[in-house]
């Protein structure tokens, strides 16, 4: 691991910029000895995989044929794929932040449903419980079987908006 800010790499984290030997070279910079272990003696692209302010990593294309010499395009297009694989990681985070929020809200439904009605106590968490089980007969995979005790979780979630007084009768 190498720290953001320590030598080139670090600085590229920092900056969120590309760079190649070619650059390092130009710009009279020196490569930290665990650098140079990693990147090799060719030459070689640095491109940071950062999304907004997110920084996900640096990937680092090495080991160029000895005669090859990054050229601008090819700079330029790999830092087009790098933003989007940024873009994709970051939406992958996103998702599952939502997904998250959407679980909880579910766990809320159903505790909301479980005070409203005294008298069936434990009955979404039994019913999940049983579905979960019940579904291992089935051979469902492991998806469908979260889906399945989720949705049982909150089976019942209409009686949210009916009286207690009849829910109780």
């Amino acid at each position: 691991r190498i720290k953001l800010g320590d030598g080139i790499i670090g600085k590229a984290a920092v900056k969120k910029l590309p760079f190649s030997r070619t650059q390092v070279r130009k710009d009279n910079m020196d490569l930290s000895r665990l650098e140079r272990d990693l990147l090799g003696f060719g030459d070689f692209i640095c491109l940071p995989v950062a999304y907004r302010n997110s920084l996900f990593g640096i990937l680092i294309l090495s080991e160029f044929a000895d005669a090859h010499l990054v050229k601008d395009d090819e700079m330029r297009i790999l830092s087009i794929l790098s933003h989007q694989a940024s873009i994709a990681i970051n939406t992958s985070i996103m998702y599952g932040k939502l997904q998250d929020r959407y679980l909880a809200t579910l766990e809320v439904l159903a505790s909301a449903l479980e005070a409203k009605s005294k008298n069936t106590k434990g009955h979404s968490q039994r019913v999940s419980f049983y579905c979960r089980e019940f579904s291992k007969s089935l051979s469902l995979s492991g998806n469908e079987v979260e889906m399945l005790e989720r949705a049982c979780g909150v089976h019942d979630i209409g009686k949210i908006t009916v009286p207690e007084g009849i829910l109780e009768k």
